[in-house]
């Protein structure tokens, strides 16, 4: 009979938790580049699909925030201007 090897529960909320974070973390950096790319752009083909490319990352951003709350992680806010602020 084969064993099967299972990682500890605390591992894998690890392995969750890391995922989490590193979901928002990129979406952050997504979203701060596409600002950026629509306070430079004059073309409203551009302006266009910046608004777009940002709704579907809030939609990103905010199933990122509902997993870390559901798994009880702490996320501290990012301000626009990227200084973390604690509520």
């Amino acid at each position: 009979m084969k064993r099967i090897l299972r990682q500890p529960v605390e591992e894998e909320r690890t392995v969750q938790r890391d995922k989490i974070l590193h979901g928002l973390y990129t979406v952050r950096d997504r979203m701060d580049t596409v600002e950026r790319m629509f306070n430079s752009v004059k073309d409203p083909g551009l302006i266009e699909s910046c608004i777009f490319e940002m709704n579907a990352l809030q939609a990103q951003y905010l199933y990122f925030l509902n997993c870390a709350r559901a798994e009880e992680i702490e996320v501290e806010p990012v301000l626009r201007d990227g200084r973390s602020h604690r509520f």
